[in-house]
């Protein structure tokens, strides 16, 4: 197709008389000394009309004097100034309202003076990377810096808007200290330098680490959310998709079907959304038959409602739908001959004619913000033309130049495109921009799928001329070779015309007269029979007013054979309850399939089962059956056959398969195993004739083996490698299958660990052995052991006592043991035990201590503590091979005896003696012993100190408060004593306040315990106190501390 004339950017004639600027008012400036901030902008009047500049200018006189700017008018330029700080160029830069002036709108440069330290600095710039414009640091010799990593794209919000500026960050980094100068320019890479519309120059009187000049107020698109109240009538003049994503084209482009427009050409305005929504209704307009127009974007972008702008904006369907714009009249789209483009945020004066309206637009993603499927957006391109959709751009995306593009950009801006078609070959879409034909490919792209987030808010419009039928039925695939036509009435169309397509051959021409129509559909059914698995394309148009009128768009379609076919279950399978599927046959209302099992005669029929029409929405068709196949050594077979309009229709070939478990069960080695060259052990799989199995320790590979079924018995498989394994060693192996020509996936992992280290048993702790036994568990596969010990106390280095070699004869099922003669003196000592197995004495055991000492361990009377006897027992730990024991007995530095006493005083444990002499009560005693070994006496234990207590101790009444008014006293009884005495008092406890003094007998014990129950009573609501003390050895011992109670 001849491309459209492109929109030009030459600005409109500027008028012959052109009112002087009147003059205005300035500010002084004063003198400013070196390295002081200023700085000045130049505006070329090329684009902006000097009358629009002087008037806006003198508006805003007042206000650019209270911000101590200065403005003036030399050789068709606008120059403003000022030294007061950066907000205040900003200000100027991003806020001005010098009408026509856009600081982004066209190539500009900045030139900065500044002095360094050498510190390197980050500049902040606002930067429209949507347009392809982005700023370029110009290295040359002129610039003493020099950029010290690629520029960085950050975006201002998480806000939604399309086209929307972003702040390009720049880390610069000074050759040198002193003064430097830079350079940048704002353009697009890949056009020939333009003139420069603004220059800045920007003076700074010290080095500053972040120098930013990024918009402070930047502009806010709203949200796709808050636009709902746009959208909501999109839904119902809509179609749902009706594409079959499994039997689209591997590759389709628009541009050959004549309906897609020449590249346009944003310019430096962020007006992609604008073009986006423009172009796709373009091409809408064509595909309905009507002609190849131009529409305006500017339209968009100066008359929208929601605040869009040069800054960004959203998909813009609803202006063109069912949203009246600002200012006018009526709804829909705008030639651009009307408003011509302008690449500025221009106003919207007057109301517009609108020529073009659509029929419907929807999101083919769920909304503007969510991403669509590439099957979506492939059915949505198919259905209704050329869909536009929105995608992340940075530098890479502006850097394009050809071939398929794959950087995945996750930062920079949401930029609009269109979409015009795919190739599958290349996994790509081909992508329509609006960066003028200098970008890309002539203006295009091919993108890879789900690359940079293309496809999000995808969007496609639909646009019907009321003279030109609407092309309804056949679309996509059908199982009918004589295919009914229906197509939409036109209202006073007297007949209709229809043509179908094979490729580039016109298969048949047919023209019907008005009569084939109801009110809402017209049908025709031509005897011609197609041909099965050919693609077909049609159109229709109507003959109203004595004139045919434009053609409907194309629609595709495809005759597939009424016969299924049978995809899997094929030859070997894993699954005893397969799923049946099969290509969908279009018009099938049901389906049925057969399984035999051999010898395939008719009593051999396994199962047969059918599945709805309506349950296989899409090819390939699934049944599910649930029925159970045994696995076997011969084949099954089945088939399937659909029905059509309650006609079974003929059987597919068959199918053979045959269920296998591929997987061998993983038998030996497992858990922990004690022999260095194990055979691995597994289930036999019958169909397999080799079968490969790894080792591993860890994550390193020990081997590989790969060995025929011959090695299989009946029902099982073994191997036994020759490399002996490291022992203390955990591994890993697993293993697989070799099916026909097939490797099957390895089966899990069994895991083991080779363990040859003897666990010693004994000893393990404290000793009173000199000859000790040792005892460890045996190895299995071990033919002799060898066990050491050594000294580590009181030696300060190990000292071998002994090592000594045993067979396996001193083993039983649970452990080995061996009993040396060598005597080992007191002493701290360590021991280990190795097994040699296969030939090699194995790794040792672990380091095993005890403690062998000949000083008993004094028990009772405990240390600490104390006794309640006179003539207490004392108790002591044995000492194996001691023969007698001395004891002794002090109170402080006097001994008060010392016995000796035989081993005959000792049990399996303990030793025991009670001296006959009586122990003064409430006094603190302490002893020790020591044992006979060897015909020496051994060094004495540590002393055990013991407290005698011969005073009772007061159980009940205790303090606190009690209710028994003749209560019952009780004490703890004192060993050796005859009778007890007690006395209470009254407060305020003198002795004339005694209540009452008893004596009783031993007699009253029970027990741990005694008792006494006075008769008299005592009063309530009074306190008491009371103590007691024993009689031994016809003395009366100390009293107890008094205890205080309460009679209620």
């Amino acid at each position: 197709p001849e491309p459209t004339t492109e929109p030009t950017f030459e600005p409109t004639q500027i008028p012959t008389d052109v009112p002087l600027p009147t003059e205005l008012p300035t500010v002084e400036p004063t003198i400013q000394p070196d390295n002081q901030f200023a700085w000045e902008l130049v505006v070329k009047l090329d684009d902006i009309s000097r009358a629009t500049a002087s008037q806006s200018v003198n508006a805003q006189a007042d206000s650019l004097v209270a911000q101590q700017v200065t403005a003036q008018f030399s050789d068709n330029q606008l120059i403003l100034s000022g030294s007061r700080d950066l907000d205040q160029l900003r200000t100027i830069l991003y806020d001005s309202a010098i009408d026509g002036f856009d600081f982004l709108g066209g190539p500009t440069e900045i030139l900065i003076s500044l002095p360094s330290d050498g510190t390197p600095f980050t500049l902040h710039l606002e930067s429209r990377i949507s347009t392809g414009y982005s700023w370029d640091f110009l290295s040359s010799s002129s610039n003493n810096a020099t950029l010290a990593v690629d520029p960085s794209f950050t975006s201002y919000s998480s806000e939604f808007g399309i086209g929307t500026p972003v702040i390009q960050s720049m880390l610069l980094s000074p050759d040198q200290s002193g003064d430097m100068s830079i350079a940048l320019v704002y353009q697009r890479p890949f056009e020939p330098a333009s003139q420069i519309k603004t220059t800045i120059s920007l003076s700074l009187p010290a080095a500053n680490p972040i120098l930013d000049l990024s918009d402070p107020t930047p502009v806010r698109v709203l949200s796709a959310s808050s636009q709902e109240d746009e959208t909501l009538s999109q839904e119902s003049a809509f179609d749902d998709l009706d594409v079959d994503v499994n039997n689209m084209p591997s590759s389709f482009d628009w541009r050959t079907q004549g309906v897609v427009p020449a590249v346009r050409d944003q310019g430096a305005c962020g007006s992609c959304w604008a073009f986006g929504t423009v172009g796709v209704m373009e091409s809408a307009i064509k595909i309905a038959g009507g002609p190849m127009t131009d529409l305006s974007e500017q339209f968009l972008v100066s008359c929208n409602r929601s605040g869009w702008s040069c800054s960004g904006g959203l998909t813009a369907h609803m202006y063109h739908y069912d949203r009246l714009a600002n200012n006018q009249t009526a709804i829909g789209a705008v030639l651009e001959s009307s408003k011509p483009y302008l690449a500025t945020n221009s106003s919207c004066p007057s109301a517009y004619s609108h020529p073009y309206r659509l029929t419907g637009w929807t999101y083919i993603s769920l909304s503007q913000g969510s991403l669509a499927t590439v099957e979506q957006i492939k059915a949505a391109i198919l259905q209704y033309g050329p869909v536009t959709a929105r995608m992340i751009v940075g530098p890479a995306f502006q850097r394009y130049s050809g071939g398929v593009f794959s950087t995945n950009e996750t930062y920079g801006t949401y930029h609009q495109i269109i979409l015009v078609g795919w190739d599958d070959s290349t996994q790509s879409w081909i992508l329509r921009n609006s960066w003028g034909p200098s970008w890309g490919e002539n203006g295009y792209m091919r993108i890879k799928y789900n690359t940079s987030r293309i496809g999000e808010g995808t969007s496609a419009v639909v646009y019907k001329d009321g003279s030109v039928p609407q092309a309804t039925s056949p679309v996509g695939d059908t199982a009918d070779a004589t295919p009914t036509y229906k197509w939409t009435p036109v209202s006073g169309a007297t007949k209709y015309y229809y043509e179908l397509y094979r490729g580039t051959t016109k298969v048949y021409a047919i023209t019907v007269n008005s009569s084939a129509c109801t009110t809402s559909e017209c049908t025709s059914t031509p005897s011609t029979q197609l041909t099965t698995s050919s693609n077909y394309k049609w159109r229709v148009r109507a003959y109203v007013n004595s004139a045919w009128k434009s053609f409907s768009a194309y629609k595709y379609f495809s005759v597939v054979s009424p016969v299924p076919n049978p995809i899997s279950p094929i030859w070997n399978i894993l699954d005893t309850t397969p799923d049946f599927s099969f290509s969908k046959v279009y018009d099938a209302d049901q389906y049925e399939i057969e399984v035999y099992r051999y010898p395939y005669t008719s009593d051999a029929k396994v199962f047969s089962a059918t599945l709805a029409g309506s349950s296989c929405p899409s090819s390939p068709c699934t049944m599910y059956p649930g029925k159970y196949l045994d696995y076997s050594t011969n084949y099954y077979r089945w088939r399937v056959r659909a029905g059509i309009d309650g006609i079974w229709q003929t059987f597919s070939t068959y199918r053979y398969f045959k269920p296998i478990n591929p997987y061998p069960t993983l038998l030996t080695p497992s858990g922990t195993i004690e022999d260095t060259t194990p055979t691995f052990t597994w289930s036999k799989v019958n169909e397999a004739t080799q079968y490969n199995y790894e080792l591993y320790k860890g994550s390193t590979k020990v081997y590989s083996i790969t060995i025929p079924s011959s090695a299989c018995g009946v029902d099982s498989c073994s191997s036994t490698p020759a490399t002996k394994l490291a022992s203390s060693t955990s591994y890993k192996w697993h293993i697989r299958s070799y099916i026909g020509n097939t490797w099957y996936a390895f089966s899990d992992y069994k895991f083991f660990a080779l363990d040859t280290i003897p666990d010693p048993i004994s000893p393990l702790a404290d000793s009173t052995d000199i000859t000790p036994t040792y005892k460890w568990r045996p190895i299995s596969t071990a033919t002799k052991y060898y066990y050491e010990v050594y000294n580590t106390y009181p030696s300060t280095t190990p000292k071998k006592i002994y090592g000594i070699t045993v067979s396996t004869s001193a083993c039983n099922a649970t452990e080995c043991s061996s009993t040396p003669a060598t005597k080992l003196t007191g002493g701290d000592f360590k021991w280990r035990v190795r097994a040699y197995v296969d030939g090699v004495w194995q790794t040792f055991s672990s380091d095993k201590g005890f403690w062998v000492t000949t000083i008993p361990n004094p028990l009772e009377p405990s240390n600490g503590g104390s006794t309640q006897d006179s003539t207490p027992t004392y108790k002591w730990a044995k000492i194996k091979v001691a023969t007698k024991y001395y004891y002794e007995l002090y109170k402080d530095t006097k001994k008060i005896y010392a016995i000796i006493v035989q081993s005959s005083a000792c049990d399996d444990h303990y030793c025991y003696s009670t001296p006959a002499t009586k122990l003064a009560g409430n006094t603190n005693y302490k002893w020790r012993v020591r044992s006979y070994v060897e015909d020496t006496w051994q060094s004495f234990s540590p002393y055990s100190t013991f407290y005698v207590n011969l005073t009772p101790r007061l159980i009940n009444p205790y303090s606190g408060t009690i209710y028994d008014q003749t209560p019952t006293y009780k004490w703890t009884k004192v060993m050796d004593a005859t009778k007890y005495y007690y006395d209470v008092f009254k407060y305020p406890y003198t002795s004339a306040d005694r209540v009452y003094s008893i004596s009783v007998p031993s007699s009253v014990c029970e027990g741990s315990y005694c008792y006494s129950t006075p008769s008299t009573t005592l009063q309530k609501g009074a306190h008491y106190r009371w103590r007691a003390r024993a009689y031994i050895d016809g003395a009366w011992q100390t009293f107890s501390t008094y205890t205080t109670f309460l009679v209620k």
